[in-house]
């Protein structure tokens, strides 16, 4: 496992070990693959999908915040 979401919906996943920019890894719980863009931290969370800001962000199926700028995703 690389990067843990509890549901489809959630807007980032944690990474179970630290990964590497240039890495595409699998997204259990969510059901896909995502390009990691930089270096990450094990345990650290990893944006999904685009996120605006104000954006909620959504981890293990509630909003634990509210995004303050964009994620600048490429």
């Amino acid at each position: 496992m690389n990067l843990f979401a509890f549901t489809e919906s959630d807007s980032v996943a944690i990474a179970l070990r630290s990964l590497n920019a240039g890495e595409i890894v699998n997204v259990t719980g969510a059901g896909f693959r995502v390009n990691v863009m930089q270096n990450i931290p094990m345990g650290h969370k990893i944006s999904l999908h685009e996120i605006h800001t104000g954006d909620k962000i959504i981890k293990y199926g509630f909003p634990i915040g509210e995004a303050t700028s964009c994620c600048g995703m490429r």
